[in-house]
């Protein structure tokens, strides 16, 4: 979380590490940073374990509630919008250099278009991972989803992945 941290802070952002709630709320995220950016609030997300739908903790629909939790705590607390940027680390415990760069990205769009509503922004996902699936479904009530791919990242993890095997 640290490259991220330093990342939030070049935007001059107010960052709080999230352990186990928000405003009151629980829950058990694998690592969140939040911002609060004028009447917004942004949480930044890394996922060590890729949301692998094999694995016993995941459910879509878990997933998708939590998300739909933090959104309406921050609503009902005056923010205008609510901004997630998930950012999948393969299986990783750090991430990687190239995804900090992809992030980078990521908020200085945010930062100069300031955006309402509920968004999501995916980093290294796959475009059919069922987590990206169940959020640009109707029912989810998110005003955009985008997804960002950081060059080389998934061969990588490709690569480490195989090592695993070994």
């Amino acid at each position: 979380m640290h490259e991220l941290v330093t990342v939030l802070e070049e935007f001059g952002y107010t960052w709080f590490s999230l352990d186990r709630a928000y405003e009151g709320l629980t829950y058990r995220p694998d690592g969140v940073v939040h911002v609060v950016v004028d009447s917004s609030v942004i949480f930044v997300e890394v996922d060590e374990r890729g949301h692998d739908p094999l694995h016993p903790s995941y459910t879509p629909l878990k997933e998708q509630t939590r998300m739909k939790a933090l959104k309406d705590v921050a609503m009902r607390n005056g923010k205008v919008s609510v901004v997630f940027i998930r950012v999948n680390t393969g299986r990783l415990s750090e991430v990687l250099p190239q995804q900090v760069e992809t992030v980078r990205e990521v908020l200085a769009s945010i930062h100069s278009s300031k955006p309402k509503g509920y968004h999501v922004n995916y980093v290294d996902y796959r475009d059919d991972h069922v987590h990206v699936l169940e959020s640009e479904k109707k029912e989810s009530g998110i005003d955009s989803v985008k997804k960002f791919h950081t060059e080389n990242f998934d061969e990588k993890v490709r690569r480490i992945r195989a090592s695993d095997l070994r």
